[in-house]
Order: structure tokens, then sequence, then C-alpha cells
């Protein structure tokens, strides 16, 4: 695998940083991903239903490890998109499957406004860092600007 010169230096690419729970704290960053993947699954018509194993399938082919920000490898989380045992043992195992393809839909099967503070708790924010991760890892060159804004956009004032 060939880096580019400022991974060379690290050793490692950096589209293999796990998106971290600082970057969510920015709505822009979170909006962003959102609307990048939501094109994506318009473009290559995947549905809420097949994203996941249609990112990690991409992801299984590239040569690389996932990073945290200490450099050191770690996996993914995607236990957070699997229905728990005891919930398929009580019968609830078809519910909490549907509750997972909705979290999908609702996240990225529609385009986001720029103007919505957006925002992610508990097993949505995993379940974000894994998507958002995945995305980046497979997209890196078209994803680096996820969160910035210009500081001046040269909008006239009302």
């Amino acid at each position: 695998m060939t880096h580019c010169p400022a991974c060379f230096a690290q050793k490692f690419c950096r589209r293999w940083l796990v998106v971290t729970p600082d970057e969510l704290r920015n709505p822009h960053f979170v909006i962003d991903a959102r609307n990048f993947i939501h094109g994506r699954m318009v473009r290559h018509n995947i549905t809420p239903g097949t994203l996941l194993d249609r990112l990690l399938n991409t992801v299984s082919l590239m040569e690389g490890d996932f990073r945290n920000g200490a450099w050191g490898k770690i996996d993914l989380p995607i236990h957070v998109f699997e229905v728990p045992d005891a919930d398929i043992d009580a019968g609830r195992g078809a519910v909490m499957r549907e509750s997972i393809l909705d979290w999908v839909a609702y996240n990225f099967g529609r385009a986001w406004d720029d103007r919505v503070n957006a925002q992610l708790h508990g097993i949505g924010q995993q379940r974000f860092i894994v998507i958002a991760s995945l995305a980046r890892a497979i997209w890196w060159q078209d994803v680096q600007m996820w969160g910035i804004r210009a500081a001046n956009d040269n909008d006239p004032k009302p």
C-alpha cells in the first residue's frame, strides 16, 4: 500500500482513524456525514437494510486497520447493529431489527439541512461512529472536509 507524504510520516493512512465523539459534537460534521452517505446510497441504489453490509464488504477488500487517536489498532464496535440474544429469545428480534433499520433510514435515508442542530446520543452515537468511520475509510479523498465551513462565506448580510 502506498501512502501520501503525511500518512507515510505517521506510518499509517489517516483514512483509518475512527470517528471520535469530539467530531460528533460538531453538528456540521454530523450533517456532512449524513448527507454524503445519503448521496452514496442514492447513487448506488443502497437501501438502509444493505448499507452496513455494503460498507463492511468494501472495507474488507482494502488494506489497513482502524486506529484510535493514539494511533493504536482498534476494532469497530459492529455489535451495536446486532440484536441481542436475549431479545431474540424473548421474541423481540424482528422488532429490534426493524428499530435498527429505522435508525439507519432516519439518519441516512434523506438529505439534511445545514441549519439542523444535529445531536447523537447513546447507542445512536456508537452506530454513527461505525458507519461514518467505514465511509471515511472508503471515500477518504471525498470526506476530508466533513464539518468544516468557510470562515467567510461571502453571503451579503440582510
